[in-house]
């Protein structure tokens, strides 16, 4: 009996088995006769989609396989008319990754709802979408590098369409007609948009148009458009010609992408930095014509090292944003150590956030020497003042020249001075104080007749201690305390002294046995 069982089971379970295989191979047979696939210029192409047959019947999406039977699938249609034998009403279409080509006309006038590409397709052929006037939205692959002519013309639903970031050209009459039309997004990598492209898009009510948009066509848009972008591109030139509102999103859309210095000297076997200012902190790249420099990027700091005598043009290109250049000059000299021609006074320093300091660099040269911060948001720094008629500070050279450095948040960074083909530099180590720091509003130089008040304020952080502050010289100037906001202090400063006399400016955390300064002010002549 025990053994009868056991024979039925068996029998059973490869009467499932057999069942399960057979299912299988039907399902199979299903997707692949729904399709009809021939081999065009080596490529195995989807020339119709039988999209109302016994497997796609009761589907409301149609997602194209990869593969059919042992084919890969690289190509949808074959630029003869529509892919989908009774017009795809209502379906959801999506395309594979091994798709590199939707062809002419491939969907053109179906009733599709949907359409969306996983990354791979390269190609949309000229009316691949004309008038398919049922979709509703599109979701681009953005390995796309060109959409035909008409390829969406006269989708009359479409209400939204975010362009693919590689795509370089928006074609003539490319959106002509899709009257729901609400928002487009073009992408950074576009130069030229054509002729009548979004024409006829009557819901369009304002589109922005990146920098590196070169050139826009006749009627490319409707005129009661309003376009978003910058001062000197084509699009504000578009605008005025069309009488077309215009909001510009900068004064220069050159300087959309913004650098520390416009130009950099660097010595072969030194480095010098540089920072990249993004209104809309989009990632960047860097780019040298030449083999004299080599650059190294981190965070917002771009690193320049020599290699070779001679210059280089360095273009830094942003996301959405114009490209901004800079010439770098290589010289075959100097090295770091700079013997007889550009010497610091310090070789490190390590201080805490807050405070100031004044490296002074001497140089045999009357032009003034750059000076650069690796990590503005650790160290900043700017030009203080020239120094050349100080003897006891130049001594055996031409010139001096004092720069300010402030710890503006704890880390590390290196400055970096530039004199010709001639670099030094120094590391600073910042540190947060347990007594707090006091920051100094406006931290410049200034100047203020005699009898009269400049007023500074300090804002304090890391405590509430209030911070203790005098100037150098008592005779020169005479401070009133105000008041406070908050954890900003207020201070006035009474010029007493005669014209000409300076002195600095200083505050002391309870605590802390730093004395910081923080700018100098002087009685001025007149």
């Amino acid at each position: 009996m025990r053994r009868a069982k056991k024979l039925l089971s068996l029998a059973l379970s490869a009467l499932l088995t057999v069942t399960a295989f057979t299912s299988t191979v039907a399902y199979a047979a299903k997707i692949d006769d729904a399709y009809d696939v021939e081999r065009i210029d080596s490529k195995y192409t989807v020339v119709s989609i039988d999209d109302d047959g016994e497997y796609y019947h009761s589907k409301s999406s149609i997602s194209i396989p990869n593969k059919i039977g042992s084919r890969t699938i690289t190509r949808i249609g074959k630029g003869d008319g529509s892919v989908l034998e009774n017009g795809g009403s209502g379906k959801n279409i999506y395309l594979p990754d091994s798709i590199d080509l939707v062809a002419d006309g491939a969907f053109e006038g179906t009733d599709i709802k949907r359409i969306s590409m996983e990354e791979g397709v390269k190609e949309i052929g000229e009316r691949a979408f004309a008038d398919a006037d049922e979709m509703t939205s599109v979701t681009f692959a953005n390995s796309i590098t060109k959409i035909g002519l008409e390829a969406f013309s006269g989708c009359s639903s479409l209400r939204s369409v975010t362009l693919p970031s590689s795509l370089t050209k928006i074609l003539d009459n490319t959106f002509e007609g899709c009257s729901d039309l609400r928002s487009v997004t073009i992408g950074s990598a576009v130069t030229s948009i054509g002729d009548s492209a979004f024409a006829g898009c009557d819901e369009l009510d304002e589109i922005t148009i990146p920098p590196n948009v070169t050139r826009i066509g006749y009627d490319a848009f409707e005129d009661f458009i309003t376009i978003k972008g910058y001062a000197g591109s084509a699009a504000e030139k578009y605008a005025k010609e069309y009488d077309i509102d215009f909001v510009n999103l900068g004064n220069s859309y050159s300087a959309a992408v913004r650098l520390s210095v416009s130009s950099l000297s660097v010595a072969v076997g030194a480095t010098n930095s540089f920072t990249v200012t993004n209104p809309t902190n989009g990632s960047y790249s860097v780019s040298s014509n030449s083999s004299a420099v080599s650059v190294t990027q981190s965070g917002s700091t771009v690193t320049v090292r020599g290699v070779s005598a001679g210059s280089a043009t360095l273009t830094v290109t942003s996301s959405g944003l114009a490209a901004a250049t800079m010439t770098v000059t290589v010289g075959s000299g100097g090295g770091t150590t700079n013997s007889g021609v550009l010497s610091l006074d310090t070789s490190s320093y390590s201080f805490n956030v807050g405070n100031v300091y004044y490296p002074l660099a001497r140089v045999n040269s009357s032009t003034t020497p750059t000076c650069t911060s690796s990590n503005p948001n650790v160290v900043a720094v700017k030009f203080q003042a020239d120094r050349s008629n100080r003897s006891d500070l130049k001594g055996s050279y031409t010139n001096a020249y004092l720069y300010q450095i402030q710890g503006k948040s704890a880390g590390t960074a290196t400055i970096t001075i530039t004199s010709g083909a001639y670099v030094a530099s120094f590391p600073v180590t910042v540190s947060t104080s347990p007594n707090g720091s006091a920051f100094c509003n406006p931290s410049v130089n200034f100047g203020v007749y005699k009898g009269s008040y400049y007023d500074v304020q300090m804002t304090v952080t890391g405590t509430n201690n209030a911070p203790s502050f005098t100037v150098g010289n008592g005779k020169v100037f005479k401070t009133q305390y105000l008041g406070k906001n908050g954890n900003v202090y207020s201070y006035r400063v009474w010029a007493i002294g005669n014209k000409g006399e300076k002195t600095g400016l200083y505050t002391q955390m309870p605590g802390d046995s730093k004395v910081v300064l923080h700018c100098e002010g002087q009685i001025a002549y007149g």
